[in-house]
């Protein structure tokens, strides 16, 4: 009889995952909230399932889709995944396959994980929150520019 691989669990993925926030300087603050999110997302999911499963991350994000925290929930949540990937707890990034999902489906809008990943690369490239909100507002101005000019045409 083979032995099944254990469920990754809150209690053994949390305290590597804090560290490995650590090991890339990220602030106090941040790394308080990225478990904060993470510890609620373990408080909503079912208690033996795999936390990487993308049913159960679907269930997760469309628990979301009604609050003003949706994007920090989904930045964490693609962090917390992108910390499994490195850790060789999973293979693939679940996230990515919830990220192409056609619009108008449930999951994630592409131009919000779109968004979110260029903040996190420019979070992880320790740019100030100023010069990411700055940033994130520069590209809604284009994208918004986009649908004007686009939508005047038949």
């Amino acid at each position: 009889m083979t032995a099944r691989p254990l469920l990754p669990t809150q209690e053994n993925l949390m305290p590597s995952f804090r560290q490995w926030l650590v090991s890339r300087s990220y602030s106090s603050n941040t790394i308080r909230n990225y478990l904060a999110d993470i510890n609620k997302y373990f408080s909503v999911i079912p208690q033996h399932s795999d936390p990487f499963d993308t049913a159960t991350l679907t269930a997760y994000i469309n628990t979301l889709s009604d609050l003003n925290n949706t994007k920090r929930y989904l930045a964490s949540l693609n962090l917390f995944c992108l910390f499994a990937l490195n850790q060789q707890i999973i293979s693939i990034n679940p996230i990515k396959s919830l990220r192409r999902q056609p619009t108008g489906q449930p999951g994630i809008p592409a131009v919000d994980l779109l968004l979110q990943d260029f903040s996190d690369y420019l979070n992880r490239h320790h740019k100030t929150q100023n010069t990411i909100k700055n940033y994130i507002n520069d590209i809604h101005q284009y994208l918004d520019f986009i649908n004007l000019n686009n939508s005047g045409r038949s």
